[in-house]
């Protein structure tokens, strides 16, 4: 007959045995509180990732901005973002005293990697970063289709250095030689296009027909890095631009201060676009769509941008967007249409990225 002491012991071992697993409750407050955790959790997460990727854009765009400025160094002069022919031609053979007429021929002309013919400019804002900063064949007179250089000039399977006239295909040359930034290809907007290597760029954001060279993009988004050289600006009436098919369109940034030049009599398209100075009105801009991947303008309103020391004109502020060729008039100041980078479509641009901002340009607001 079992003792006292082991029957205790026993009743100690069965109750052991019924409380071994957990209890309904008791699960689900686990549950409440893992959810409460990850809830938390989460939201801080995505913010952390956030300013990670926003960070990350604006230190490439930094480091652009300083390959561009090696590139002055270089050459002597800041390189073209395409807007005028004439200026591309009179660059490249500053640049490269020794080239030959096809070489300018080349990229003075819109060469179209599908059928090889060529007509027009060969490049917009986007794509002039990679040109220019992508690196050149050591040939002094065959800077861009010599080893090395940007195009491999084909003709059947022979490389060719003739009349551009003549040349029959022509395509990008994504190993290229002494570049001036590390460009990543898996960020080119690399494509083939008739069996040859060209850039898919044009028709997948602005609907055009493909050409030899791609754009850059940050990591994981669509939208380029943009360039826009100070001497195109502003072309009298005509403002350079780079516009996308479904992506906004962004125009070099205005800042607030006011050109004393300005003449209030003289009521010309012309003279009202000089009203304002732009930003880094004598170098260069270089402008991401930053983590929306869309650039936030609209056709038609120039978006202002205070830098440090910048005059105030006690009616214009960073952020607000101007008609100044509507609003400009004799001299009066212009009416803000939309603020904080907002246009009418409520699309803003306060997460673009430039080279001239500290982070975003919403970050660097200075009212």
């Amino acid at each position: 007959m079992p003792t006292c002491l082991q029957q205790k012991t026993h009743k100690r071992i069965a109750f052991a045995a019924r409380r071994s697993g957990f209890t309904l409750v008791e699960v689900l407050v686990v549950i409440a509180i893992i959810g409460v955790l990850v809830g938390l959790t989460v939201p801080a997460v995505n913010l952390a990732y956030k300013t990670i990727k926003k960070r990350a854009i604006a230190l490439e765009c930094q480091a652009i901005a300083q390959a561009v400025e090696a590139y002055r160094t270089k050459y002597d002069d800041y390189p073209p973002d395409g807007a005028d022919p004439t200026l591309l031609a009179r660059h490249l053979r500053k640049a490269f005293p020794n080239i030959s007429p096809t070489e300018v021929a080349l990229i003075t002309s819109n060469a179209d990697v599908a059928s090889g013919t060529l007509t027009g400019s060969v490049m917009d804002p986007s794509e002039a970063l990679v040109f220019f900063l992508g690196g050149f064949s050591d040939d002094p007179v065959f800077p861009f289709s010599g080893p090395g250089g940007p195009f491999i000039v084909m003709d059947g399977s022979t490389q060719v250095k003739s009349n551009a006239a003549n040349i029959t295909s022509i395509q990008y040359n994504p190993d290229r030689q002494n570049p001036l930034y590390p460009f990543k290809q898996a960020q080119l907007t690399l494509a083939v296009v008739g069996g040859l290597t060209g850039s898919s760029e044009d028709a997948a954001l602005t609907g055009g027909t493909p050409d030899l060279l791609p754009a850059y993009h940050p990591s994981g988004l669509k939208m380029p890095f943009v360039y826009f050289d100070s001497r195109t600006y502003q072309q009298s009436t005509v403002a350079n631009r780079f516009a996308t098919l479904s992506a906004g369109v962004v125009y070099p940034y205005r800042s607030t201060a006011i050109n004393t030049k300005f003449n209030a009599a003289d009521n010309s398209v012309a003279n009202r676009n000089k009203y304002f100075r732009f930003v880094n009105e004598k170098t260069f801009q270089v402008v991401s769509a930053g983590l929306d991947d869309n650039y936030g303008g609209q056709e038609g309103l120039f978006y202002m941008f205070k830098p440090t020391g910048g005059e105030s004109t006690g009616s214009a502020n960073s952020g607000d967007s101007l008609d100044l060729v509507a609003s400009i008039s004799s001299g009066t100041h212009p009416t803000p249409q939309y603020t904080r980078f907002n246009n009418s479509q409520g699309t803003s641009q306060a997460d673009n990225v430039a080279n001239f901002s500290e982070g975003t340009l919403e970050d660097s607001l200075s009212n």
